[in-house]
């Protein structure tokens, strides 16, 4: 009994020797569990720290592109009450944005060449306009010398016509700006239409034609003609106007005869018509006066003054020298108010809008004044052909039904060169 308890001690003696034991293999199986782990978590944490920059990377991209949309939404908002760009693509307005930028930004290039060559030559500042007057020869008598004033080859401007509207603009417009002609004689500006913005013109669906104010004096072609064009249209607040176009086009052409030059971008197409004529002096109209008002015929109520040019050819007929009028040339409007009553205490003179044209030296000019109604039909008119003179004026009266008017018209010989007519003469 007592070997037995004694036994059981010793067992019971011996299993502490065994417990360590057993407590070490244990804790090394832990610790390398514990080392598993923290290796994962290192290879978990790396990886998260490379996707990080990735992620972010991403993320600010999608802020950047975000940005940009909501810059063009929140333009496309501020325009949203003119239905300009419902429909338009993000890329459309973008791409629309862009175009007129480098319009602008080809302008201004030409603006610096122009102001870096023509500004030394003593042509002045870019804006200034042509000082040269259509009746420059006219008080001179007899015949000037032909060195300083000459019978040459011009361009007679016919109409600028608005002959398409694009990019979300609509009829009517209210366009300002100004579209203007350089020669070689002077090199400046010579205006064919100027209209500020407090004052556009309304462009409408039955009339889209631009209402010139010019030239103010003959364009002489013997070398090319540059053509400017600024229009903007006024949409209310400045901040809302939009541009319409910005282009320059050099035109040069041999032949005699009507031609059209085109400018086009992405908002409109205008066409400027013209016509090379050869040998010829310019004239003004100085005056369109109503003398004496009919019974049956106001003409000053509502009315249209026009003017063409004919030329005449030599030619033998059954032996004899014969001339023959070629083909009228193409119309110039002078003033055009169909539906819009003349202004009162105009003292009977018609406040023409435009009043110098070109004429073949061995032509006639013809002016052509038509009255009309409230609805804008046609119903009377009457017209005046005046031969070309060197120099000097002409006066002729003419009926338009029972009214009696008087046509005033100044006569010169062209300048070919401003620097010729101010250098000084020698004694």
């Amino acid at each position: 009994m007592d070997f037995e308890m004694e036994e059981e001690s010793g067992k019971q003696q011996q299993l502490p020797r065994f417990l360590p034991h057993g407590s070490d293999i244990h804790s090394s199986d832990q610790h390398m569990i514990d080392l598993k782990v923290d290796k994962q978590k290192q290879m978990t944490e790396v990886e998260i720290d490379k996707q990080k920059p990735m992620t972010e990377v991403k993320m600010d991209k999608q802020k950047q592109t975000t940005k940009v949309e909501m810059d063009i939404r929140k333009q496309m908002a501020e325009v949203e009450m003119d239905d300009m760009d419902i429909g338009k693509s993000v890329q459309e307005l973008t791409m629309e944005k862009e175009e007129i930028a480098a319009e602008e930004e080809d302008f201004s290039c030409y603006r610096r060449a122009w102001e870096s060559r023509r500004g030394p030559e003593g042509c002045s500042f870019f804006e200034d306009t042509t000082q040269l007057s259509s009746m420059h020869f006219t008080h001179l008598t007899p015949k000037p010398s032909l060195d300083d004033a000459i019978v040459a080859e011009t361009l007679q401007i016919l109409s600028i016509k608005l002959t398409e509207i694009k990019g979300g603009f609509k009829l009517p417009l209210s366009v300002y700006g100004v579209v203007a002609a350089r020669d070689s004689v002077d090199n400046n500006r010579n205006l064919l239409f100027a209209h500020s913005r407090i004052a556009p013109q309304r462009i409408r669906q039955h009339n889209p034609y631009l209402r010139l104010i010019g030239p103010s004096r003959a364009i002489l072609c013997r070398d090319p003609v540059r053509f400017e064009i600024q229009l903007k249209v006024e949409r209310g607040a400045v901040s809302r106007d939009r541009a319409l176009i910005s282009a320059t086009r050099d035109f040069y052409v041999r032949h005699p005869g009507v031609h059209t030059i085109c400018f086009e971008n992405r908002f409109c197409k205008i066409e400027l018509c013209v016509e090379r004529l050869v040998e010829t002096i310019q004239a003004t109209i100085c005056s369109v006066r109503v003398v004496k008002q009919g019974t049956r015929q106001r003409v000053e109520s509502r009315c249209r003054v026009s003017c063409s040019t004919t030329s005449y050819s030599r030619k033998i007929i059954d032996g004899k020298p014969t001339y023959v009028a070629n083909a009228p040339s193409g119309e110039v409007v002078l003033l055009d108010r169909l539906k819009k009553p003349m202004p009162s205490g105009s003292e009977g003179y018609l406040d023409l809008s435009r009043r110098v044209v070109s004429v073949e030296h061995e032509g006639s000019l013809k002016v052509v004044v038509q009255t009309c109604s409230s609805s804008g039909d046609i119903i009377a008119e009457g017209h005046v052909s005046l031969a070309s003179e060197y120099f000097g004026f002409s006066q002729k009266r003419f009926n338009v039904d029972d009214a009696e008017l008087e046509v005033t018209v100044a006569w010169s010989l062209l300048v070919v060169d401003k620097d010729d007519i101010l250098r000084p003469v020698a004694v």
